[in-house]
């Protein structure tokens, strides 16, 4: 029988506090998710008040100091807007559920995200069309962006043209 010794494996020193904060803000981004997530679901089942706080705590924590970087705290700010306006839009208040669209939207073009900034202009259109604002609906669903919903932009542009006369 041959006794083999294991061999030693060297580890690169690791910075505790270094870890720490990463695993800090990992924790962080998850409670706003878990706040953004449980309003939606609150919305969904028309549970508004509980929406509405659940929106606001997820966008009180994304204005907390140093935890998370400016563009972690952008992204996470855009999710809590688009959270409250879809809680807007469910209680029908179009004109709010508008602006934080909107604001989602502008947050999400700066970071970059422009499949999300697709989303939203989708939403915007579709409100605009409740509103009867079939010109606004039709200049913001023809997507500028080459994004993978720029398919769907262009057939709510088409729906857009039949209700406003254009194109």
């Amino acid at each position: 029988m041959s006794s083999t010794k294991p061999q030693r494996v060297e580890l690169p020193p690791i910075d505790g506090k270094i870890e720490a904060l990463k695993l800090v803000q990992l924790y962080w981004k998850q409670a706003v998710g878990a706040c953004v997530a449980l309003s939606t679901i609150c919305t969904s089942r028309k549970d508004f008040i509980l929406s509405l706080k659940l929106a606001q705590m997820a966008m009180s924590l994304c204005a907390v100091g140093n935890i998370l970087n400016r563009r972690e705290k952008l992204e996470m700010k855009a999710y809590c807007y688009s959270a409250m306006a879809y809680h807007f839009y469910a209680c029908k208040k179009r004109t709010a559920a508008l602006a934080h669209t909107r604001q989602a939207s502008k947050l999400h073009l700066m970071i970059g995200n422009t499949n999300y900034v697709a989303v939203c202009m989708l939403h915007i259109a579709c409100i605009e069309t409740q509103q009867a604002q079939f010109k606004v609906a039709h200049a913001v669903s023809c997507c500028p962006l080459r994004c993978t919903y720029a398919l769907l932009c262009s057939a709510l542009c088409v729906v857009c043209c039949v209700l406003c006369g254009m194109c």
